[in-house]
């Protein structure tokens, strides 16, 4: 039976191409927002948005987009407040020399998950239905595959004897 995971996922290493996609995946909501939201887009003060969003006419757009609006500026705070994390992981995973596989099997975690929280946040709280818990697991997970990779790559680092004193080689 063929695998489904490419065969250049099991023996190459892309896990450093996943840190600039991250970042680029944590634009993906101010880009949205600007599609929403560009006339009213103060490129002067962007990280005033979220006071821009709510001083928005009455008019100019419904409750349900404002507060997707709102949310889509979180989740992308959120993405880019959690990318260092992220990116430490890497490259403790890389420094440890875990196996391609590993390493790209939980970059590609992290992203798919990141995906579905953006989408979780933005497009889907307003939805009675669907609870905020849901929302909090998903980007729990997205942690727990952070500190997943640091745990590999502390019991994979190689330790150097150097003239009777252990010291970890980079």
């Amino acid at each position: 039976m063929e695998s489904l995971v490419p065969q250049f996922l099991i023996e190459q290493n892309v896990s450093y191409y996943t840190i600039p996609t991250a970042m680029l995946m944590a634009l993906i909501p101010r880009v949205a927002t600007l599609g929403w939201y560009g006339r009213f887009f103060n490129a002067a003060y962007p990280r005033g948005l979220p006071d821009d969003i709510q001083l928005l006419p009455v008019n100019a757009v419904s409750p349900r987009v404002r507060t997707r609006l709102l949310r889509a500026d979180a989740a992308m705070q959120n993405a880019v407040e959690n990318l260092p994390l992220f990116a430490a992981a890497v490259v403790a995973g890389n420094a440890a020399y875990l196996s391609a596989a590993e390493l790209n099997a939980c970059c590609c975690a992290y992203l798919v998950l990141r995906a579905l929280y953006m989408a979780f946040y933005v497009f889907w709280q307003d939805n009675p239905a669907f609870p905020a818990l849901t929302r909090t697991l998903v980007w729990l997970m997205g942690v727990a595959v952070e500190m997943y990779l640091f745990v590999l790559a502390a019991h994979q680092a190689p330790l150097v004897v150097v003239e009777g004193a252990r010291t970890w080689r980079f």
